[in-house]
């Protein structure tokens, strides 16, 4: 049976606005709380979210790329008789590599932790922004990180507590295509790096999140084909 001839010459394959598109200039990295529940949950955030990220999470700048990879476990299973296969499916876990330029001010690691305040001695680390995170001197550090603006010592206890990162996309209409909020992240890896002849400092980051929870707050409706006859 032969199959319906398509149009390669004169058809686009998947039809869009080709005046929309997003890209790394309009999607938004901050850091925040561990949870949404911290902040009244994955609704009260949305709602936060129009009227700025720096309500519960502060934004982080210089970013240089930002990579978010997601790896499902998956069992295969043969049986006997038959040639086929069927697969059981595992956890999903996903991970976070971040890279910036360090400028001037807070370090990488330093800016994830923007939230975290602890003001018990012997080591006070007081928040960045003022939140509305419902987390009260989550733990005592014992271990400093850095102090001031440069947190580097990954061997500090504050960094066995976790944060919370939000993705925020608009498409060059600055139109709200949607935002995810990594809950749980622990920093796995951190690298600085420079030699002499370079011009600037790189920083870099690797993470692991328990999940990723959506945030409802996308302005543009689900693009299907009874929207765009051309792909019809």
């Amino acid at each position: 049976m032969a199959v319906k001839p398509f149009d390669r010459y004169n058809k686009f394959v998947e039809t869009f606005d080709d005046t929309l598109f997003a890209s790394g200039e309009s999607i938004q990295i901050a850091f925040g709380p561990p949870r949404l529940s911290n902040i009244g949950g994955a609704i009260s955030a949305a709602a936060q979210l129009t009227g700025g990220t720096d309500s519960f999470a502060r934004r982080c700048g210089f970013i240089q790329s930002v990579n978010i990879s997601q790896s499902m476990n998956l069992m295969r299973f043969f049986e006997v008789g038959s040639y086929r296969a069927f697969f059981i499916p595992g956890k999903v876990i996903p991970a976070i590599s971040l890279g910036r330029v360090y400028m001037h001010g807070p370090s990488l690691l330093r800016a994830m932790y923007a939230y975290y305040q602890d003001l018990l001695a012997p080591t006070v680390i007081p928040a960045m922004f003022p939140n509305n995170a419902r987390v009260v001197n989550p733990h005592n550090t014992i271990i400093p990180p850095g102090f001031e603006n440069i947190f580097l010592n990954l061997q500090s206890d504050m960094f066995r507590q976790p944060v919370g990162m939000l993705m925020y996309m608009q498409d060059s209409n600055d139109q709200t295509l949607g935002a995810m909020y990594m809950e749980q992240c622990y920093v796995q890896g951190s690298n600085v790096g420079w030699d002499s002849s370079s011009i600037v400092v790189n920083e870099s980051a690797s993470i692991q999140c328990e999940r990723i929870t959506p945030v409802p707050t996308s302005s543009v409706a689900l693009v299907t084909d009874a929207l765009n006859p051309l792909n019809t």
